[in-house]
């Protein structure tokens, strides 16, 4: 029995005529510079010639006289064009993998032909290719809790335990962070939807102090989570302050 493959295929207009109409809106889009007017992702064969067959009887009306070309060439008679890619295997993994959308419950048969979006608050959430759905559960899941660091910014080697402060009130807001301070502190400025982060923005910046109380080198979360937790019971900043809850014992 003959091994079974995996292709994904494109079929692509000729550079002349993709020139021609750049710009107009009619043509898919682009790989390697090239216009694909048809794009397969995903097509079981033994070998290419059984893809060329696959396609030749599914899209006919792009190959006169049912002759494919495989390459751009001269002929004066030639519109279009295929290549084919065998998949790699990561590919086909992911093929094989189901997945749910973690705001709208959505679900989808492969994370190949529909590669969910990952944010980086967290890796282990899956949203549909919108904006809407990362924007949704953000405001849901995040409404009395803070977003995670930003990864794209952290310091493995590094903890900060951060102190914000309203001068009027002289109440705070007890935090820890892997990324550089400012960072986390922009990040309750912007994008924070807990009853903290709300109250920040609705203020002025002039009316808060930003420091931080204590730079550890990193061992483990416990120790973390129980400094942090020593600074939020120093300043009551549950009670007579902005935090919530008491650490986490993970950052």
């Amino acid at each position: 029995m003959e091994e079974i493959k995996y292709f994904k295929a494109f079929i692509r207009v000729v550079k002349s005529l993709s020139n021609e109409r750049s710009g107009d809106g009619f043509f898919g889009s682009s790989l390697f510079g090239a216009e694909n007017i048809v794009e397969e992702r995903f097509i079981e064969s033994k070998d290419k010639k059984g893809v060329l067959d696959f396609l030749l009887n599914k899209y006919p009306q792009f190959f006169p006289n049912n002759k494919i070309y495989t390459r751009e060439t001269k002929d004066q008679a030639q519109f279009f064009y295929v290549v084919i890619f065998e998949l790699y295997p990561h590919e086909v993994s992911e093929h094989k993998q189901d997945w749910k959308c973690s705001n709208c419950q959505q679900e989808y048969s492969s994370k190949y032909l529909h590669k969910p979006v990952i944010k980086y608050y967290d890796e282990n959430l899956y949203f549909c290719n919108n904006d809407i759905c990362d924007i949704e559960f953000k405001k849901q899941y995040y409404s009395q809790n803070e977003i995670p660091d930003d990864k794209k910014y952290i310091n493995t080697n590094i903890c900060y335990i951060y102190k914000i402060t309203e001068k009027g009130s002289g109440k705070c807001y007890i935090g820890k962070t892997l990324n550089a301070p400012f960072f986390r502190w922009w990040n309750h400025l912007t994008h924070s939807g807990s009853p903290f982060g709300i109250y920040f923005r609705q203020s002025n910046l002039s009316n808060w102090t930003f420091e931080v109380v204590e730079i550890l080198e990193m061992n483990t979360d416990s120790e973390v989570f129980e400094i942090e937790s020593k600074y939020i019971k120093l300043y009551d900043s549950i009670d007579n302050g902005f935090n919530t809850l008491i650490s986490k014992k993970t950052i």
